[in-house]
């Protein structure tokens, strides 16, 4: 590991943290809260912290190599999990095994919380910026260091035409500075649009931040309602719609002018068929059911495809009284997830893209043993190499989902609700649509919080990351022996 390097990237992002903890020292100040000398003291340990790493990594080379990427993507999880739980801990408002899980569940975007209903508003606006920052942070990572450690399983896929990903730092910050761009824009519009449906200033920055992250919260501000205001679920819903999309795609689009090209590519076809489709059948079932009028199923079921796609959590309704067979098309939605580049959870489509196209080759190839086919997205070839890529993912993602619902069986709970978080945890859909509520985590044993954390952030960083450090450890060990 470069050292130098490694110092030179936390600092950088200690300096991003700290900037960040401005914002609620402005709101304490401006409300006169006294947790605002919590967030003024955490800012100082990350200001220094900033500048000694980067003091310290000045003399850092411009390359990120394989094992560079694999220590920058385990660390900086990790770092940000210490920074954003020490306003938690220092408030008093959670213990530490509770202070650790609620940052990391904000910053994986997962949306689980442990605050107190009682808590201090800043404390959830807290929550809010963490998860912002969070899905930022995953989006950098997606076009630059994950690009080294996995190839992020075929993002170029998602793309007409090629495009290529370098290993140095600086075409790394342009990309970075794309998404970045892309993320604020999409925020920006939609701080806009909630606060012209009538929620307040406050209110709309801290539910934007919520929704683009796609870390959900209605279980903490009750922004929708039976009867209430229809405009905030709107808002809600187009912003879902727009972070489903391939954020490195947008900016492409409006850069070239080529907005028909976006909606020809086959994973925002695929897509926006599947929302269209599974809203028009749940809408005719809930209808059908007697669950709901025909209006009134229309408006919950658009709205929660929409929230089970982006795995944001967001609810219109108490959907466990839905029927069975609708429950079950929304989970498989959020085990789907949205576009490869989106800051949302699950496998994403592009990769269920690619193991359909797998499954129908093999079968025909059973039929033709000697038949020699290529897997084909749009008019791109898949590389061997990717699709090889895509099925170890997969087989690594339901052998960690069942391991962490064996860890969490283990702490006492019932089995349903093992599942239930463990799809909560790894989909990132977190448990305000029900899977599982926040008194569940409050009862688990301190070891399995922490344990829980570790899955939250390996389902974040995509295995694959986790895969190579351990490979590097044990090398190192073997070397030794």
């Amino acid at each position: 590991m470069n050292r130098a390097l490694m110092m030179y990237l936390l600092g950088s992002v200690s300096a991003a943290m700290a900037a960040s903890l401005l914002f609620p020292i402005a709101y304490c100040l401006y409300e006169g809260s006294s947790e605002g000398m919590f967030f003024f003291v955490v800012f100082l340990f990350a200001a220094i912290s900033s500048a000694g790493l980067i003091a310290g990594g000045k003399q850092h080379r411009r390359q990120l190599s394989v094992k560079d990427a694999a220590w920058f993507v385990f660390l900086v999880w990790f770092w940000l999990s210490f920074l954003g739980m020490l306003p938690f801990l220092a408030s008093g408002q959670l213990g530490a095994a509770e202070a650790v899980f609620e940052s990391v569940s904000a910053l994986t975007t997962t949306g689980a919380s442990l605050l107190p209903p009682d808590a201090p508003y800043v404390m959830q606006l807290w929550r809010g910026i963490l998860a912002w920052f969070g899905g930022m942070c995953f989006l950098m990572l997606l076009v630059t260091a994950m690009q080294q450690t996995s190839g992020c399983f075929g993002l170029t896929l998602a793309f007409r035409k090629g495009m290529s990903f370098s290993a140095m730092l600086k075409p790394m910050a342009y990309l970075s500075m794309q998404m970045l761009g892309v993320y604020s824009g999409i925020t920006a519009l939609s701080v806009l649009l909630y606060a012209l449906s009538g929620l307040s200033p406050m209110d709309a920055l801290l539910a934007a931040m919520l929704t683009v992250s796609t870390a959900g919260g209605k279980d903490v501000l009750d922004w929708f309602g039976e009867d209430g205001n229809p405009w905030p679920e709107c808002t809600a819903a187009f912003t879902m719609l727009l972070v489903c999309g391939n954020l490195l795609r947008y900016w492409r689009t409006f850069q070239r002018r080529e907005f028909g090209d976006y909606y020809r590519n086959p994973e925002t076809k695929v897509f926006l068929a599947t929302v269209a489709f599974l809203g028009t059948f749940m809408t005719w079932h809930l209808w059908y059911s007697g669950s709901y009028d025909f209006s009134a199923a229309l408006r919950h079921a658009f709205f929660h495809v929409l929230s089970f796609a982006s795995t944001t959590g967001f609810a219109t309704s108490s959907i466990m009284d839905w029927p069975d067979s609708d429950l079950f098309f929304l989970f498989l939605l959020a085990f789907m997830g949205g576009c490869m580049g989106s800051p949302t959870g699950g496998l994403k489509v592009i990769r269920f893209l690619v193991l359909f196209k797998l499954l129908a080759i093999e079968a025909r190839r059973s039929l033709h043993p000697h038949m020699i086919a290529n897997v084909v997205v749009g008019k791109d070839s898949v590389p061997a190499k990717i699709a090889g890529r895509i099925l170890s993912f997969f087989f690594l993602y339901v052998v960690a989902l069942y391991l962490f619902v064996l860890v969490l069986s283990l702490s006492g709970i019932r089995m349903s609700e093992a599942v239930g978080m463990a799809i909560a945890g790894f989909t990132s859909l977190g448990s305000s649509l029900g899977l599982a509520g926040s008194d569940v985590f409050l009862s688990l044993p301190a070891p399995v919080k922490l344990f829980a954390c570790l899955f939250l952030l390996l389902a974040r960083m995509e295995i694959f990351a986790f895969l190579l450090i351990v490979q590097i450890c044990f090398g190192k060990a073997n070397q030794k022996w």
